[in-house]
């Protein structure tokens, strides 16, 4: 009997591994205050930390009631659902790319690789400013596509290209830029009958202002296009080449009595839409603090939030303020074995907000998810694997994965896991 409840734990946490972009997910939710992979799209600068790395997600994972129902359609039988309880389907939004670097101080010994230029492109990633033009995202700034009377339909994008360039300058200064573009456009004739279209620029410095200090400012800028049609064949447009800009700066500031870093965010983002009065701007600011523990690494850190929305016509009403706080933390540690780790990380937001303007506004408090399985909710937690500092694998397990016992035994479980990422370093 023994024998197999250990054959059933190791089959389930095996089967765990391959499950969420998983190690921000499971570190607090919240990447403002310590470096990872991901922080190359909002810094481009930091392509140089990682130079010739490949990376990639099998994507995301996750209840999704109308491609569960696709998912279990038996086109012999007049599209009538399987009674099966389990179903198979794809996960959503998967990426890959890689970095590529070459060093220009050639002659040099090996451990001296600056100056040293990285080029790097990433495929098919999914960008956090398409919420804002995506119908069923909890951003967009549209009429939704169920609109009673005239139903609206719109066209997702394609391509979803990463370009990155970064340059690391001699004294381990780094500078670096980027873009990304995502489109789409159907005409008929001349006549555009729906389009979608991002592009973005960014730029970035990661700079030593001191022996123990790190400025990280790096800009961001773009415009958003989002066309559809109703039932009427009339155009709906949301944003016409609208501008929007965001800004961000932290500064890692080491401190010896606690073997980490002090960390210092500021952020803002400006989004117009079609007009100066149709506007997104929000504000954040906070702190945090990064400690190296003894095999893994620990950070903590709280932040206020201000945003002005103006542009929300999706629910009828005119405009939205949020001012509020966020609370995180994040915890990584080898166990067992150098090349197993785990993650668990949470975050807490508490907020106040203004709906509509004048003597009809309504005021409430809000938060974020408390447990809906989504990438806001409060808890997270993770396995990754680290094999020789080079090839990693992370994941987010499902919320519940500890109460199901991973669905060998007990309950009919959605999924064990929302996501997978990995990087290989050559």
């Amino acid at each position: 009997m023994r024998k197999v409840l250990i054959a059933v734990c190791v089959a389930g946490f095996f089967f765990a591994l391959f499950g969420t972009d998983s190690r921000v997910l499971t570190m607090g939710r919240y990447d403002a205050f310590f470096m990872d992979d991901i922080s190359i799209f909002r810094n481009p600068a930091n392509v140089s930390i990682y130079p010739n790395m490949l990376m990639g997600s099998l994507g995301i994972y996750k209840e999704d009631d109308e491609l569960d129902a696709k998912a279990g359609y038996s086109p012999s039988s007049g599209d009538t659902l399987y009674s099966y309880p389990r179903y198979n389907r794809d996960p959503q939004k998967p990426y890959f790319g890689g970095i590529l670097s070459y060093s220009l101080n050639q002659s040099a010994d090996a451990g001296d690789q600056y100056p040293m230029l990285s080029v790097g492109m990433i495929l098919n990633r999914y960008d956090e400013m398409l919420d804002y033009i995506t119908p069923g995202s909890n951003k967009f700034v549209g009429l939704e596509d169920e609109a009673i009377y005239s139903p609206i339909t719109y066209e997702s994008p394609v391509g979803k290209f990463d370009f990155i360039v970064g340059v690391a300058l001699k004294n381990g200064a780094m500078i670096g830029g980027g873009a990304y573009v995502a489109f789409q456009k159907i005409k008929i004739d001349e006549d555009v009958e729906k389009e979608t279209r991002l592009i973005r620029g960014n730029g970035g410095i990661n700079w030593p202002v001191g022996k123990t200090m790190d400025l990280e400012v790096s800009v961001n800028g773009g415009v958003l296009t989002k066309v559809g049609k109703d039932t009427n064949n009339t155009l709906v447009t949301v944003a016409d080449n609208d501008i929007f800009v965001a800004s961000d700066l932290r500064l890692f500031s080491a401190l010896s009595s606690l073997n980490g870093d002090f960390v210092p965010h500021l952020g803002f983002k400006l989004i117009k839409f079609n007009s100066d009065v149709n506007r997104i701007f929000s504000f954040n600011a906070g702190f945090a603090v990064n400690v190296n523990i003894d095999r893994g690494f620990f950070w903590a850190g709280c932040e206020g939030f201000y945003e002005d929305n103006s542009a929300q016509r999706s629910e009828g009403y005119s405009s939205v303020d949020k001012m509020g706080g966020r609370i995180s933390f994040g915890l990584e540690r080898n166990i067992i074995w150098d090349w197993f780790v785990w993650r668990i990380g949470g975050t807490k937001v508490l907020g106040f907000q203004k709906v509509g303007k004048g003597s009809e506004a309504t005021t409430k408090w809000f938060e974020n998810p408390e447990a809906d399985a989504s990438d806001e909710d409060h808890i997270a937690t993770g396995w990754g694997l680290n094999i020789e500092n080079r090839f990693k694998v992370d994941c987010v397990l499902s919320e519940d994965i500890f109460y199901t016992f991973t669905n060998l035994i007990s309950g009919n479980h959605h999924h064990i896991t929302a996501r997978i990422t990995a990087t290989y370093s050559f």
